[in-house]
């Protein structure tokens, strides 16, 4: 109990402490400040003229989740190139804390700015393409876009993990950002993917938690279940992301290649 309580503790200060980090980082501060509103743009310019109308709030939804899972990947790729590049990875792979638990806090603190991309998608696009502020269940609102942040960054945790041996970090990242972006059902719905791609998007639990957010926002479909599905996944990627993280320590213990000079 003692150390459950003092992983808690842990996480919430290191969480803080990523949140003040992050925020006073001109290059972060920059991409998550302008970015939510370049995606809101494009995003509104492109279905004005679609064949297809879709609702303006779920046009505003989608650019405001799109931002918040690129402010996740942004950080979450970053993470361990900013550590290497401090000198601080080999401390931290040596704490006697789990690295996950290191890295946990960066994601989610990524994933956690990403709520400004929502509410400025949804101010930008109220001041100038007159999209109504209606959510049709705002308790379930603040639950799903909580959960989608808390999933976000386990997703980041899984993706990082890639990182520690991966001298461009960045590079993989933006490869990786618009293909599950376009999975998870942000930019287009699930359902006019190909048949073929379709079953990636059901191992993803941000598609879940994004259903759950747009149910939420739109109405007219069940918030709960996406919910449960969502958090079942995640915690899926917790358990692999611990696993690989340490398997891929100690590779990187073996080889003497951490610091990647």
């Amino acid at each position: 109990m003692n150390g459950l309580r003092s992983a808690a503790r842990f996480l919430a200060g290191a969480w803080w402490l990523q949140m003040k980090q992050i925020t006073t980082g001109r290059l972060y501060a920059l991409t998550a400040v302008l970015q939510p509103v370049l995606f809101a743009t494009i995003a509104f310019l492109m279905f004005r003229d679609a064949p297809q109308q879709q609702s303006p709030t779920s046009v505003a939804l989608g650019a405001g989740l799109l931002g918040m899972w690129a402010a996740t990947l942004f950080g979450s790729s970053a993470a361990i190139a900013r550590q290497r590049s401090m000198g601080t990875l080999e401390g931290l792979v040596a704490s006697p804390m789990p690295l996950i638990l290191v890295i946990l806090p960066i994601t989610v603190a990524s994933a956690s700015l990403g709520i400004y991309s929502l509410l400025a998608t949804f101010g930008w696009g109220a001041l100038f393409f007159g999209v109504p502020l209606t959510i049709s269940h705002p308790v379930l609102f603040a639950v799903s876009v909580a959960v989608t942040v808390l999933t976000l960054g386990l997703l980041g945790v899984l993706v990082s993990a890639a990182f520690i041996l991966y001298p461009a970090a960045n590079a993989l990242s933006n490869a990786i950002e618009f293909p599950i972006a376009m999975l998870s059902g942000v930019i287009v719905p699930v359902s006019s993917l190909p048949a073929a791609v379709r079953p990636l998007s059901y191992l993803l639990a941000p598609m879940w938690g994004v259903r759950a957010v747009r149910s939420a926002v739109l109405g007219g479909a069940p918030v709960a279940e996406p919910l449960l599905v969502c958090t079942a996944l995640s915690l899926c990627y917790l358990a692999l992301a611990a696993v690989l993280l340490q398997v891929l320590v100690n590779r990187a213990r073996d080889r003497a290649r951490l610091a990647l000079t």
